[in-house]
């Protein structure tokens, strides 16, 4: 599969790039540049120092102390790379960064490590990043083995304010809920970053609790939950979430012929509670989970959309998406290949698949299952390959037969879901599919089966007639061409060790697989 953008934290190669690097070092017009240590001998005392506008830079070097922003209008930036330059906790109790005095965007923290940080002792809040009320801005940034114990958010801890996160590396936090990340009646926005290696019982990877969950451009992978949502857990807010990866969240022991535990309890990728909004472009692969390998979404009232979302080669006990008393829309996905069914319905689910395909399914001692349960799902326009135990699937468009899908989830050339969708169906600004590539593409050698024209295909990809169909293996970031963004998503990607790295599939992360990234960069594809 190919992946989305994930987070830069080293520094821009171009020359006009690097030429605006330059001039942030120097400050703002009028603005003082404060060096530690050369002119301040720890951060704090340069912060102490500051006034609104002054830009505080961090030489290389690993600095065991905590800094509180105090309210001020200042940058904090390394003077190299993330990794170069280290605020470190010292394992003691207590955040390495506060920022609660009111802060606003003009607050920047970039280009450093925050680390070993510890919760502090009868407290329910985090460790590494502690932003109260305040709308700070966070950039290129690793946030990385924060332990807060039974509190919420080892890597940061966001309630309230509007903070903008962007190219941040969170890796190794642990929490009681938001292993790396736990926000609280916000609308923080985080984008182009990377999750890995969170642990939590709820929300190994990333928890929101009310306001607005904005997650765009992000990959989460290897993350834990030991009850609810191994990577994502939502609970009462809006989701506006766009081009996701998740994958190789949740884990399962014990496997036979039946898969015996599971964690998380509930949704492998993402627990959804009493929520509203939109999950779109995004690949849920290979997690795993009891009740949902990939999704679960609970609450009467809870009715988030899934559009152009991939959701394949996921393991659960009650297959890969697990809808109870919810009532989620899957539009131009693909649900496909998972374990132990496609999607389970409990006896007041009322969930909705348009223009989807759902097919490939396993059960043990069974024929495949693709949607079964006590609820009613209602489908109209979509591919149901195997059994389906419900009693209004049967509505218009909806057909059973092999997909014939490559391993990229496209349709090959003889697939029957071409030009087989109702393309009214499609919402409104949705012009891509999941790999950034046209929609609407009429295929003028395959009979339109559906409505409007040109006919939507159905699932998550569509067929592009002409050979465009080949999905290039160095577009990282999926925008349908090759540019020196995917050079540093790659480049991230394989300094964090990530399994994603593995270019040649070899089965671990090494030189040869750098090798490999630049040559299909160099070639174009």
């Amino acid at each position: 599969m190919n992946l989305p953008l994930v987070p830069l934290i080293h520094a821009p190669r171009t020359p006009i790039a690097a030429a605006m690097v330059l001039v942030m070092l120097a400050g703002n017009a009028g603005a003082a540049v404060i060096n530690v240590p050369a002119d301040q001998p720890t951060v704090q005392a340069a912060i102490d120092a500051a006034v609104n506008g002054d830009v505080i830079v961090i030489a290389p070097g690993r600095y065991v102390e905590k800094i509180h922003l105090k309210g001020k209008a200042i940058t904090v930036r390394g003077a190299m790379n993330a990794e170069d330059t280290i605020l470190d906790g010292g394992g003691t109790p207590g955040f390495v960064v506060q920022i609660r005095n009111g802060e606003g965007p003009k607050t920047i923290i970039e280009n450093l490590t925050i680390t070993g940080a510890k919760g502090i002792n009868n407290a329910n809040i985090g460790s590494g990043v502690y932003i109260l009320n305040t709308s700070p801005t966070l950039r290129r940034l690793i946030i990385m083995d924060n332990h807060a114990g039974p509190a919420y958010g080892g890597g940061v801890y966001i309630k309230g304010g509007a903070a903008s996160l962007h190219q941040v590396s969170f890796t190794g936090n642990s929490a009681l809920t938001g292993g790396n990340v736990y926000i609280e009646s916000s609308h923080a926005t985080i984008k182009e970053s990377l999750f890995m290696h969170g642990n939590a019982q709820n929300g190994g990877g990333y928890a929101v609790l009310g306001g607005k969950a904005t997650l765009h451009d992000s990959w989460f992978e290897s993350n834990m939950a030991n009850s609810l949502g191994g990577a994502i857990y939502v609970a009462h807010a809006s989701l506006d979430m766009k081009n996701l990866t998740v994958r190789d969240n949740g884990k399962v022991e014990s496997c036979g012929y039946y898969c015996v535990t599971y964690s998380p309890l509930a949704g492998g990728a993402i627990y959804a509670s009493g929520t509203s909004g939109t999950i779109r472009d995004s690949v849920l692969e290979n997690n795993s989970g009891a009740f949902g390998g990939a999704v679960y979404v609970a609450g009467f009232g809870s009715s988030p959309h899934f559009v152009n979302c991939v959701i394949a080669h996921n393991r659960g006990g009650t297959g890969a998406v697990y809808c109870n008393d919810s009532s989620p829309k899957f539009i131009n996905s693909t649900i496909f290949k998972n374990t132990y069914g496609g999607v389970f319905t409990s006896s007041s689910a009322r969930p909705t698949m348009t223009n989807s395909i759902i097919a490939g399914h396993d059960l043990p001692d069974s024929a495949g299952v693709d949607i079964y349960g006590s609820g009613k799902t209602t489908v109209s326009y979509s591919l149901i390959q195997g059994l389906a135990f419900n009693e209004t699937i049967n509505g218009p468009g909806v057909f059973r037969a092999n997909p014939k899908l490559d391993a990229n989830y496209v349709p090959l050339p003889t697939s029957p879901v071409i030009d087989a969708g109702n393309s009214a169906a499609v919402p409104s600004g949705v012009t891509t599919d999941v790999y950034g590539r046209p929609r609407f593409v009429d295929d003028p050698f395959t009979p339109d089966t559906g409505l409007g024209f040109p006919v939507v295909d159905l699932g998550a990809v569509e067929f592009q007639p002409g050979g465009a169909s080949v999905i290039c293996s160095a577009d990282i970031d999926r925008s349908g061409f090759v540019d020196t963004d995917d050079y540093d998503a790659y480049i991230m990607l394989y300094v964090m060790g990530a399994d994603a790295a593995d270019f040649d599939n070899s089965g671990f992360v090494d030189t040869d697989d750098l090798d490999a990234f630049v040559r299909a960069f160099e070639s174009g594809c």
